[in-house]
């Protein structure tokens, strides 16, 4: 992973947050090897960017491998069509191509990877009938053009109506697109008397552990964190303790132990602050049958 000190040698002070920033949208994007293969469906190779295919948004049925002048990509973020950190400068594109290389280094499989010279591009025509046929969206030429302007983040192929990997990229993981944003929609009470089967529900796996599963620390306050944020199930991984009580953590591992009973109070006064809606309990039993007893006991009294 990129280091602070590796950021502050490499940008200095003055720029380290935003060194950091675009470090982890570099990650963000070279993870998402699907949206790679999807955009090289869509892509032909750049010519030129004075080639007259793309001022018409034609499509060309095989790719034309023909090197195009030097990107000029800036920080790929959400929802946004400035650019905090712009690379114009050769050293600053330098930066950039470190950032793509570390973050293409630090994905064990299924890497995107980093763009190359003979970098492809989305034509306007492309995008439009991709729009139509994907998203079921049917869009005018001029709203065509503005989604490119508001996602690509280089200025030449913006020019050109076309969008690079990270601009088409940006387009499809911005807030606009998610199937569900909370912000905006919030539950249909006269919907909430189903079956608990019938619906999606915010659920957390190893709850307890804060970092690696061989041999993190494990925490009470998570469960309080995640229920306060909504999330509707939780896992208990139980296990015999040596004085009587249950513990959580995660078994046959160097991961540190919990007492079962302060996990059940955390969750007991957390549960219900934010959402009215019941809590599951996902418990990995692995206790005897008097610490079972025991278990019982805690969940009636707490």
């Amino acid at each position: 992973m990129v280091t602070g000190e590796f950021l502050v040698r490499l940008l200095g002070n003055g720029e380290f947050l935003v060194g950091l920033m675009v470090a982890g949208e570099c990650i963000v994007l070279r993870a998402r090897k699907d949206l790679r293969d999807l955009f090289e469906q869509q892509a032909i190779t750049c010519r030129s960017m004075s080639d007259s295919s793309l001022n018409d948004g034609s499509i060309k049925s095989s790719p034309e491998h023909v090197t195009r002048p030097p990107q000029r990509i800036g920080l790929l973020t959400r929802n946004s069509s400035l650019d905090l950190f712009e690379y114009k400068s050769s050293a600053n594109l330098q930066k950039k191509k470190i950032f793509d290389a570390i973050a293409a280094a630090s994905i064990v499989a299924n890497c995107a990877g980093v763009d190359t010279s003979k970098s492809q591009m989305i034509t306007l025509a492309t995008f439009t009938k991709f729009l139509e046929t994907r998203q079921m969206e049917l869009r005018s030429e001029e709203e065509v053009r503005s989604l490119i302007q508001r996602h690509e983040p280089d200025p030449l192929l913006r020019v050109q109506s076309c969008l690079s990997f990270e601009g088409f990229s940006r387009y499809l993981m911005d807030k606009d697109n998610y199937a569900f944003t909370s912000e905006r929609m919030g539950p249909d009470e006269s919907e909430m008397d189903h079956p608990l089967s019938h619906y999606y529900i915010a659920s957390s796996h190893n709850t307890y552990l804060t970092g690696h599963q061989l041999k993190g620390e494990s925490s009470v306050e998570l469960y309080s964190q995640v229920l306060l944020t909504g999330c509707r199930c939780v896992e208990l991984d139980c296990w015999d303790g040596d004085d009587g009580s249950p513990l959580i953590y995660h078994g046959l591992t160097f991961t540190t132990k919990i007492p079962f009973r302060s996990v059940v109070e955390a969750i007991n006064r957390s549960a219900f602050v934010t959402s009215p809606y019941p809590v599951i309990l996902s418990i990995e039993n692995h206790c005897s049958v008097q610490q079972q007893a025991r278990m019982a006991h805690i969940f009636q009294v707490c």
